[in-house]
């Protein structure tokens, strides 16, 4: 705007009458000449294609007519009468070779015919070998020519072709050593520089032609193979197994002699040493089918004349069908697509399943790849009883006379691993194969042992004071540099081993064989066993405490054994050790704990973890996220290590720390659901009428489920309908807890019922898996789990079989002891049976008496009809017990769980075994210790240095361990202390004055733990009372 100071503000007009002129920058200018320069460069490269296309067009055209000419000049040739033939013959195979394609083929008809017209004596071929000089080299390289460009390439579809070449090949057409040294350098041309390999595979592999020339043509091969002459190299077997015996049926496809030949020919040791070489590296890559393939010829192949091929060849005979099964797909093992619809993604998979996490599975679609359903049903005879049974003799016939045992056994270890991981389905008939079929079960065994033991992992792991060498010891299973061979062998010693503790006694565990035969007792002497129990302890607890470090997905190096199915097998046989030494002990006292572990900062660590994880699994809650799921152990062992070994081997704990991280868990929990603070404050109020406890507690407290861990008040009714006075404090309670458990697990109402022992489990008839007694059962569990939550001690011994249902885990044979002495000792009897078992006439059913009602229950279908035999009473003999201790009380054990665990997180459960969950339950079974009873005593009335309670001590004193414990019972309503001592009474030991009164007997309130005691004059009085109250 222009100013000035005439007033005039206002802008002046600029006028152009030169017209519009476009001012273009510097970024324009650039685009532009950018755009001229693509244009310029596309218009060239376009001109570039033009002249190649021409020039191809050109070529083709040159090419087809020069081919064209040559095929008139090959006609006229053939149909000329030549006097120089041989000549016309080499002219004849240039052209031949120069313009030969697939629709040529009736010129090779031709062309053979105009080979073998008779010539001077012979034929023309024949005579060809004869030259001398430049002529005969120039003839044996057009004919290794002729088979690389004509013959080769369209030998699958014309049989004319190979007719051709096995003429060419024929040794008896060549008579002369100078002419047949000709053959050869074109054989050995052929075999190593054509894909004639291959190709006579396939060929022999199909049934689409022809396959008399093509078996003629691999015999001429494998003649010349033998020849002196012929340039055999090492890498030979690597292509017969590359091109011959990865075609599915090859052998099958083979005559005897012929197989008998191929073996001659080739060393068997060599093929397989190949074939291994050829699996474990990558420059070869074979497709699925010709794994398959590589797996049925070398499997038919070792089973020649009775496996006679196997005798020094057999450590790598497995190691070569381990490496085939691990790289097989897993859709070659099934025989049903609905076997590998879905995958399994679930660390609990390789970490002890239990009923309880069932939940806990991802599942994951996988696409189906289509097998020939020939292909599967070949491979299904693979794993066949016979055919483990042929494996594992062939392997202890190979073993007398090998120099190299560990390799063998190793070799072998890592076979049957594989294939009981690769087909998982069929893992039961493996393992009984190699159990109850065979006689070197024993034998097999103790080389397991021997080998395992002499390697430096097992003295790696026997180690004592482990703590210190926990990253070395990871790492001897995690890291590829150090790991050796030597795991695999302990994988099938627990596999085996494992299954092996499932159908022997106690007795024949322990060696105590002048009852049992040698077949079934423990294969194991019992000092191997704890030094394998040692091991396992060491090497479990490694594996779960540097969880968080290692990849469990990861396979073992240089095996098809993932780590975490590794600590699953190991960890299960662990557990199975334990269990037999708890029952009966034959390990020392301290074996089973880990030395140098603080366990004092274990304990913290692990409340702090459980803490974390239960507040994460509310915030998950809160934002409304997916439902929370019961977390699996193996889950559990990778977010947290000390949870992990507190779920899976809680034993390398001792008992008492364990308990003391059990309380802190339910103060926690108590923190968590504001429960602490309510103390005083009662969530709600229950009426109950003494005499109908059971009833009226199911009926006012069953629908609160997880409420149930709230403070509630009882108000009791008398049997005249009047309330008793009274205010609840906790004590009418824990009353209320203790007659309930009275009436409801007394064997007269039905629910439950005794063993001979008197120890209780859920009835077992028909009648108790209705839906309304389900529903006591659970309540049941509810008040059980109420009663531990709080710390009350109820006077209720379970059997332990029941215990151990109830945690998840399945009973076994010997557990049929403590329900059925009779049966147990008859399924013994079976077992160790040395006559003819069919003579006992005996079927896979069992009797079950349902209220006076005798039904009869098949084990398996037609069960009716299956008489049990010396060949299958394991089976029987595991399914009746299975039937007792697990099947018939299967729903009442899983309602019982359902309502105990509503209270009691499962994962707080875990840390004990049955035994030690029914001290958890109802105290511990050791002497009354008198000094801590003391310690923790309140008085009322009284004073610890008053009279009458010094006669009360000197009393107490002189009784012996019965008579405390009926003291305690008096008392508390528990015979038994509580497990950490009387500081955990809830309430307090008290001891009230009651007034002097020499005639008045001692009270008590069992409600509150209180004694009302009498102030007695003189000792001999209340002694007196104090053991007639007893």
């Amino acid at each position: 705007m222009n100013f000035n100071f005439e007033g005039n503000y206002k802008a002046k007009r600029n006028i152009n009458l030169g017209g519009v002129r476009t001012h273009d920058d510097r970024r324009s200018l650039m685009a532009k000449a950018q755009r001229e320069r693509r244009a310029r460069e596309q218009e060239r490269i376009r001109l570039q294609k033009t002249i190649k296309i021409q020039a191809f067009y050109r070529r083709y055209r040159a090419t087809k007519l020069l081919h064209q000419q040559l095929r008139e000049d090959f006609e006229q040739l053939l149909s000329a009468q030549s006097t120089d033939r041989v000549n016309a013959l080499f002219t004849l195979t240039r052209q031949l070779i120069l313009f030969y394609r697939p629709s040529d083929s009736h010129y090779i008809t031709l062309y053979t015919a105009y080979l073998l017209s008779p010539y001077n004596h012979s034929t023309l071929l024949n005579y060809l070998f004869t030259l001398k000089g430049k002529a005969s080299e120039s003839w044996v390289w057009l004919v290794c020519l002729l088979a690389k460009k004509v013959i080769l390439p369209d030998i699958k579809s014309n049989d004319s072709g190979c007719y051709l070449l096995s003429v060419v090949l024929n040794p008896s057409c060549y008579p002369d050593a100078v002419e047949d040294r000709h053959r050869l350098r074109i054989m050995n041309y052929t075999i190593y520089h054509t894909p004639i390999l291959e190709t006579l595979g396939y060929i022999i592999s199909t049934s689409e032609h022809s396959k008399q020339d093509a078996y003629s043509l691999l015999h001429y091969i494998l003649l010349s193979t033998m020849h002196p002459s012929f340039q055999s190299t090492t890498a030979l077997p690597l292509m017969v197994a590359t091109h011959l015996l990865k075609w599915p049926f090859f052998i099958d496809n083979l005559s005897r002699n012929s197989v008998h030949q191929f073996i001659q020919c080739l060393s068997y040791d060599s093929l397989l040493n190949q074939t291994i070489v050829l699996l474990q590296g990558t420059q070869h890559e074979l497709d699925d089918t010709s794994i398959a393939g590589l797996l049925m010829n070398i499997t038919q192949l070792g089973d020649i004349d009775s496996g006679i091929l196997l005798k020094n060849s057999f450590a790598n005979y497995a190691k070569t069908l381990q490496l085939i099964l691990t790289r097989l797909p897993i859709e070659y093992l099934f025989t049903r697509p609905d076997d590998i619809d879905t995958k399994i993604i679930d660390e609990q998979d390789s970490d002890l399943s239990d009923e309880s996490e069932k939940e806990d599975v991802e599942m994951e679609e996988i696409p189906v790849r289509q097998v020939s359903p020939i292909i599967k049903e070949r491979l299904e005879a693979f794993y066949d009883k016979k055919k483990m049974y042929n494996l594992l003799y062939r392997f202890n016939e190979a073993i007398k006379i090998t120099a190299d045992r560990n390799d063998m056994v190793k070799s072998v270890a890592s076979l049957f691993n594989t294939i009981m991981i690769r087909w998982p389905s069929k893992k039961d008939l493996i393992l009984n194969t190699l159990l109850y079929k065979s006689s070197m079960t024993r034998d097999l065994l103790q080389l397991l042992w021997e080998i395992w033991n002499k390697s430096e992992e097992a003295l790696l792991f026997n180690e004592y004071h482990m703590m210190h060498r926990l990253t070395e010891a990871a790492g001897s299973i995690t890291d590829p540099k150090v790991s050796s061979a030597s795991y695999p062998v302990l994988f099938l010693l627990c596999e085996i081993y494992t299954r092996v503790l499932l159908t022997i006694s106690d007795d024949e565990f322990l060696e105590k064989r002048e009852f049992f035969s040698s077949t079934y007792t423990n294969p194991l002497q019992l000092n191997q066993v704890i030094q394998l129990g040692q091991q396992l302890k060491n090497m479990s607890f490694t594996l779960f405490w540097q969880a968080n470090d290692i990849d469990l997905n990861r396979c073992i190096p240089s095996t098809s054994i993932q780590i975490s199915h590794f600590r699953s097998t190991i960890t299960h046989l662990l557990q199975q050790i334990h269990l037999r030494d708890s029952r009966r002990s034959f390990c020392p006292s301290d074996h089973w704990l880990i030395p140098d572990l603080d366990t004092d900062n274990f304990s913290s660590a692990a409340v702090a973890e459980e803490f974390n994880l239960e507040n994460d699994k509310e915030e998950d809650e809160e934002e409304e996220r997916r439902p929370v799921r019961v977390i699996s152990r193996g889950r559990m062992a990778v977010i947290s290590p000390r949870l992990g070994i507190l779920n899976n081997i809680p034993f390398v704990i001792p008992f008492e720390q364990r308990v003391e991280i059990f309380r802190m868990f339910v103060e926690n929990d108590r923190e968590r659901n504001n429960i602490a603070d309510s103390y005083f404050r009662p969530s709600s109020s229950v009426t109950i009428r003494r005499n109908h406890m059971f009833e009226d507690g199911f009926e006012s407290l069953y629908h609160m489920g997880a409420n149930l861990k709230n403070r509630i008040s009882i108000l009791f009714v008398d049997e005249f309908g009047l309330q008793e006075a009274g205010i609840d404090g906790g004590g009418v309670f824990k009353e209320f807890l203790t007659g309930l458990s009275h009436e409801a697990f007394d064997v007269n109402y039905g629910l439950f019922v005794s063993t001979p022992d008197q120890l209780l489990y859920p009835n077992p008839s028909y009648y108790a898996v209705g839906s309304s007694q389900l529903s006591q059962f659970e309540f049941l569990g509810l008040i059980i789990g109420k009663a531990v939550y709080e710390g009350i001690l109820l006077d209720v011994p379970f059997a332990d079989f029941f215990l151990k249902k109830c945690l998840g885990k399945s009973n076994y044979l010997d557990d049929l002891s403590s329900l059925d002495p009779e049966l147990y000792k008859g399924l013994l009897s079976v077992k160790n049976f040395t006559g003819d078992v069919e003579d006992l006439s005996l079927d896979f059913t069992i009797t079950q008496d349902d209220v006076g009602k005798t039904r009869v229950i098949e084990l398996i279908p037609n069960g009716s009809h299956i008489p049990v035999t010396n060949q299958n009473r394991i089976q029987y003999i595991y399914l009746v017990a299975n039937y007792r201790l697990n099947v018939q009380i299967a729903k009442q054990c899983k309602a019982f769980f359902r309502g105990l665990s509503t209270i009691v997180d499962p994962k707080w459960l875990r840390m004990f075994n049955q035994q030690e969950l029914q001290v958890v339950l109802g105290g511990a079974s050791i002497p009354i210790d008198l000094d801590d009873l003391r310690t923790h005593t309140t008085y009322a009335g009284f004073t610890e240095k008053d009279a009458a309670i010094q006669y009360f001590w000197r009393a107490l004193e002189s009784f012996d361990n019965d008579l405390r414990m009926k003291f305690v019972k008096f008392v508390t309503s528990c015979s038994r202390p509580p497990l950490l001592g009387f500081k955990e009474l809830v309430p307090t030991f008290c001891i009230r004055n009651a007034g002097v009164d020499d005639g008045r007997l001692p009270t008590s309130s069992t409600c509150v733990n209180l004694l009302k005691l009498p102030n007695f004059t003189a000792y001999d009085i209340l002694r007196r009372y104090k053991q007639t109250k007893k």
